[in-house]
């Protein structure tokens, strides 16, 4: 049973994101990979914008993928992005290794990713 987030976002729709992410995050790039969600999933955003700075995260680099539970502790949606400063803001510190997901986006050597990205992963 799905349920909706404050957003009106479907839990179920995000389930099937994150198939989508652990599935093909292996083979595709950040650019397929945001390509097959903008047609397949109309819960996600078509920006990868920063919701508090508007940033755009794809061009600075930081498209990445922490724990639910750090995530959970910046008090913001599943499908919501934000840029590193931005959340390292939210939950009070600054991020380390332990607080990504072990998945390919975040550790498959191909990604792009900027210079505070690299240091809390390494």
């Amino acid at each position: 049973m799905s349920k909706k987030f404050d957003r009106g976002y479907d839990t179920a729709m995000f389930d099937s994101f994150s198939a989508i992410v652990d599935n093909y995050s292996r083979v595709l790039t950040k650019e397929q990979m945001i390509a097959i969600v903008n047609d397949e999933c109309s819960c996600c955003p078509e920006t990868l914008n920063c919701l508090d700075c508007k940033v755009d995260t794809g061009e600075i680099d930081e498209y990445y993928m922490v724990k639910n539970k750090v995530w959970k502790k910046a008090g913001v949606d599943k499908v919501d992005i934000l840029c590193i400063g931005c959340l390292e803001e939210r939950i009070g510190r600054t991020l380390v290794q332990v607080d990504f997901k072990s998945v390919p986006l975040n550790y498959d050597g191909k990604t792009k990713q900027s210079d505070r990205l690299m240091i809390r992963l390494a």
